[in-house]
């Protein structure tokens, strides 16, 4: 079975916090299934792209990957940051030729920028529900305490351990929920036993398109 391709936008400043989290679970997902997916980080031009704690992530240009699912990261704190006119526009051809798109945190502000959001509920951050609902009157914001969105072809998370429900949920809706569990178990695991300490993480074949992590830690 082909590989199922996930892009993972980032911008500059991009919370590392939910990008851990992501990739931890498609790392699991690695070990137990072979050839599941093969995960990018994409920016617009394909430059490396500085987290929010200061690290340069190598990405691919996103005008090159042509993937399942688009996953669109924002940063720690989107009062402080605009998005290239070229960004958003390469997101908006990107989540055309995409059967899904997923919204993580403080990316539904991008996504909003793109104009990926009309007609569609969101949930981001909590800590900038109230922002996004004053730049973005017309997209509506749900409730904190539900912090995903799970609809055909459409996932939107909160911050945190919502980040980590909407990559299972993409998982159980690709690979079934024996591997979903499997995964939740493994995930709760790792995040009891290396709590605070170091996550090496590799994820696709190795070449074009492999993503090789090498200190990325698992906090929020």
């Amino acid at each position: 079975m082909r590989a199922r391709g996930v892009s993972i936008a980032l911008p500059e400043g991009v919370e590392k916090s939910e990008l851990c989290r992501l990739l931890a679970a498609f790392a699991i997902v690695g070990r137990i299934r072979t050839n599941a997916y093969k995960v990018s980080l994409v920016s617009a031009e394909g430059r490396a792209v500085k987290s929010s704690c200061g690290e340069w992530l190598r990405t691919r240009p996103i005008s090159e990957s042509r993937s399942d699912t688009l996953l669109i990261l924002g940063p720690d704190d989107p009062r402080l940051v605009s998005y290239a006119p070229a960004f958003t526009r390469c997101l908006d051809e990107s989540s055309r030729a995409a059967r899904r798109l997923g919204v993580v945190g403080t990316g539904a502000f991008v996504a909003a920028e793109a104009g990926l959001l009309i007609g569609r509920e969101i949930a981001t951050d909590w800590r900038y529900a109230t922002h996004f609902r004053e730049r973005f009157p017309q997209i509506p914001v749900k409730q904190a305490k539900e912090g995903l969105i799970s609809r055909p072809g459409f996932l939107a998370s909160d911050r945190g351990q919502f980040v980590t429900e909407l990559a299972l949920t993409m998982i159980e809706e690709d690979l079934g929920v024996g591997t979903a569990r499997t995964v939740r178990f493994l995930t709760t695991i790792n995040q009891l036993a290396a709590k605070h300490e170091e996550l090496p993480v590799t994820i696709g074949a190795k070449g074009s398109g492999s993503i090789k992590s090498s200190c990325l830690r698992c906090k929020s």
